[in-house]
């Protein structure tokens, strides 16, 4: 785990700056998660559920969504089961240059095709990070979307919502499957 700001390089060659996550990272790493959380569950509730019923879905998902947490349950599973999750973490302990994650995925993952250098890239700031150890690249199989989706599926308690989430995914989520077969087969 840094103590104090590190520098360290990026797979083509990008010098950053990186230190500790303080408390206000935590917290927007867990409203990314509940924001993520919501816009599925808004997806699935336009699409499969009657007008009447919209708002008290969501209004119940909003209660579950706010426990989620990066620390640990659910909003940990869904942020750390996946190479999506752990980008969107490791983004937080940037400090220079400034740029949008969006900008930082795409230094490590040009096109949106999932590399071995970005990979080990990221997992191993997670772990200079965190401390901690992570599942290898290989190991992390499911989406992002997936891991948001078996949760919010496993809160509404309803079977054949897995798939309809899933299909209803963009394409950067699918990308990480379709395009990085290894990854797909473990």
């Amino acid at each position: 785990m840094p103590t104090a700001a590190q520098k360290i390089t990026t797979p083509n060659g990008t010098e950053l700056e990186i230190s500790p996550l303080l408390s206000e990272d935590i917290k927007e790493i867990d409203c990314w998660i509940r924001d993520m959380y919501m816009e599925e569950a808004a997806k699935y509730a336009t699409v499969h559920l009657p007008p009447d019923r919209q708002n008290g879905f969501l209004a119940e998902r909003l209660d579950a969504a706010m426990e989620l947490t990066s620390r640990f349950g659910k909003g940990r599973q869904i942020l750390f089961a996946n190479v999506y999750g752990i980008a969107r973490f490791t983004y937080q302990a940037i400090r220079a240059p400034k740029m949008t994650f969006s900008e930082y995925h795409a230094l490590l993952f040009p096109d949106d095709f999932l590399n071995d250098a970005g990979l080990d890239f990221i997992v191993n700031l997670y772990k200079k990070i965190e401390g901690d150890t992570t599942p290898s690249p290989s190991f992390l199989t499911n989406t992002f979307i997936h891991e948001l989706s078996t949760i919010l599926n496993s809160d509404i308690k309803e079977q054949a919502m897995s798939e309809k989430i899933f299909d209803s995914t963009l394409l950067f989520y699918r990308t990480y499957t379709t395009t990085f077969p290894s990854l797909a087969n473990g």
